[in-house]
């Protein structure tokens, strides 16, 4: 309880006015110190904040490319077994016609059946690798960003650091010129 009181009672004596210069600039250098203390720490949170943040981004970005990729093979997949079907399809309708399946046009036919299917999962599989590579990208940015936000925390930080402690030198002469020290 006594620590309490103590800092209760500064922070009394910190909003009640000064009795004498000395007592001001004492109170003045105390409430600058924990100002710039307060300073750099908030700077570092919001420093090491956007780094989570960014890292957070990066993982998800991550994850959807490997989900881009398996839902791109499910897709292709079934495109293949779309395309199998049909030209299993366009030789039943031949052989029903009467046409001869194993020459000629028939085998034509179902060639280019075959070859638009292979098109079309080809595609598929592009589309997939393309979106797969954006977010591969994508959370490369991020990551960098998080980097950036951190370097960032640590740099303003310093300055507010460096801001506090030349305004701490100030509040030191001036309590020195009070005839304290």
């Amino acid at each position: 309880m006594g620590a309490l009181a103590g800092i209760g009672q500064g922070i009394g004596q910190a909003f009640s006015p000064a009795a004498t210069a000395e007592a001001g600039a004492k109170s003045a250098l105390g409430w600058g110190t924990l100002a710039t203390g307060v300073q750099v720490g908030a700077d570092l949170l919001q420093g090491a904040g956007g780094f989570e943040q960014a890292q957070y981004a990066a993982k998800l970005a991550s994850r959807n490319a490997g989900v881009a990729r398996l839902v791109g093979q499910e897709e292709e997949s079934a495109a293949k077994g779309r395309t199998t079907a049909a030209v299993a399809s366009a030789k039943a309708q031949q052989a029903a016609n009467g046409v001869e399946v194993n020459s000629g046009t028939a085998v034509n036919v179902r060639n280019a059946v075959q070859a638009f299917g292979d098109m079309d999962a080809a595609m598929i599989h592009y589309n997939a690798a393309k979106e797969a590579y954006g977010l591969e990208a994508q959370a490369a940015v991020d990551k960098s960003a998080g980097r950036a936000a951190l370097a960032g925390g640590v740099l303003k930080a310093g300055a507010s650091f460096l801001s506090g402690a030349s305004s701490l030198s100030d509040k030191w002469q001036s309590y020195r010129r009070s005839g304290a020290v």
